[in-house]
């Protein structure tokens, strides 16, 4: 996941809440330019990534 940030480090944890899904664990594996890559620590299931990138879609089209 790649996010716009302000100071994180590389290595740190962090707890991620993305339109009232669960919370996810994930470490910053990158910085650059206010953006960080981030990995979760347990992989988003299938259907969580779906219901997300559904969301993201309806997001979109309303704005």
């Amino acid at each position: 996941m790649r996010i716009e940030c302000p100071d994180f480090k590389i290595g740190e944890i962090l707890k991620i809440e993305v339109n009232n899904f669960a919370r996810k664990k994930a470490i910053v594996r990158w910085l650059g330019e206010g953006e960080a890559g981030l990995e979760f620590l347990i992989a988003l299931s299938y259907r969580e990534a779906e219901k997300w990138a559904e969301e993201l879609q309806s997001d979109q089209g309303a704005a």
